[in-house]
């Protein structure tokens, strides 16, 4: 990005890398240079930026965790919406957050749904990131991977079943294969934590009310995907879940057209669009007589 901006034709130094440890985010952030300060990362060190912010009276704008609802409705086009369910959970070994944490489904299509989706779950080829072959690269660390065997040795033993029993692989490499989980409740840590990592549990509904209940039922408010054929209906729930962007039949994805940005302890402020680039930008009132 540095050599972009180079490039670009804007002055050096516009756009500098900088490696440091935490204990030097709190200097950057009190230097005089600095007026206003982006950060993109976890929840917990979100709240720190934006005290440190807060003390030097800077503008600040986070974009944090997120455990994103994927909502089956009745009336969605299940083989479309089990293949996209796919691609939002697994991409990036579900390293986003943005992905597709939570797979809520209307209990009346849910053998339906979850037949197709354990199927093309199964064909994922785990291994060499770098290969154009490779639908799942490994997770970023050995840490990271002992996290999500934790939550789902957790969500196991409250009682919840494993369709898809993956784990990490034996060999070089930090990978997880595809886990897929069931009989899940509310309460069980895939359901309550930012899981991020290739698992996917799925959960029931039985009207739309009870659709929108669980959704909200996290701390996090980042993004939202619906799936459904009937406007009015996905309408009518899209106004009541509390997130900030939300697709319709379409996986959660940032547009540059669009500002980006969470509820809760998903963030504060936006990015990209206009609103954005406000965020960033002091107001400065005019009146001439």
């Amino acid at each position: 990005i540095e050599n972009v901006f180079s490039q670009a034709g804007f002055p050096r130094g516009t756009f500098q890398t900088m490696m440091v440890k935490g204990n030097m985010i709190a200097r950057l952030i009190a230097r005089g240079e600095v007026k206003a300060v982006s950060f993109t990362g976890s929840s917990e060190t979100g709240k720190k930026v934006a005290a440190e912010s807060g003390r030097h009276m800077k503008k600040f704008v986070l974009e944090l965790g997120g455990s994103d609802p994927f909502i089956v409705l009745k009336d969605a086009d299940l083989e479309v919406a089990a293949r996209e369910a796919v691609r939002a959970r697994f991409l990036n070994a579900g390293q986003s957050c943005t992905a597709a944490k939570r797979i809520i489904v209307d209990e009346s299509v849910a053998k339906e749904f979850t037949g197709t989706f354990l199927e093309r779950t199964r064909e994922l080829k785990v291994d060499d990131p770098t290969s154009p072959e490779t639908d799942m690269g490994p997770l970023v660390s050995e840490q990271q991977m002992n996290k999500i065997q934790r939550q789902i040795d957790e969500t196991l033993s409250m009682g919840a079943e494993a369709l898809l029993d993956g784990g990490p692989r034996e060999g070089n490499g930090f990978f997880f294969m595809p886990t897929v989980l069931t009989n899940i409740r509310e309460s069980d840590p895939v359901m309550q934590e930012e899981t991020f990592g290739p698992v996917a549990p799925i959960i029931t509904f039985k009207d739309e009310e009870e659709a929108v209940n669980l959704a909200n039922n996290t701390k996090f408010g980042l993004g939202a995907s619906v799936w459904s054929d009937d406007r009015d209906r996905f309408m009518n729930l899209i106004s009541n879940i509390q997130a900030g962007f939300i697709t319709i039949n379409q996986v959660v994805e940032e547009d540059p057209r669009l500002p980006f940005g969470g509820f809760k302890e998903s963030g504060m402020g936006r990015m990209l669009y206009r609103i954005g680039m406000q965020e960033f930008m002091q107001l400065k009132s005019l009146k001439i007589y």
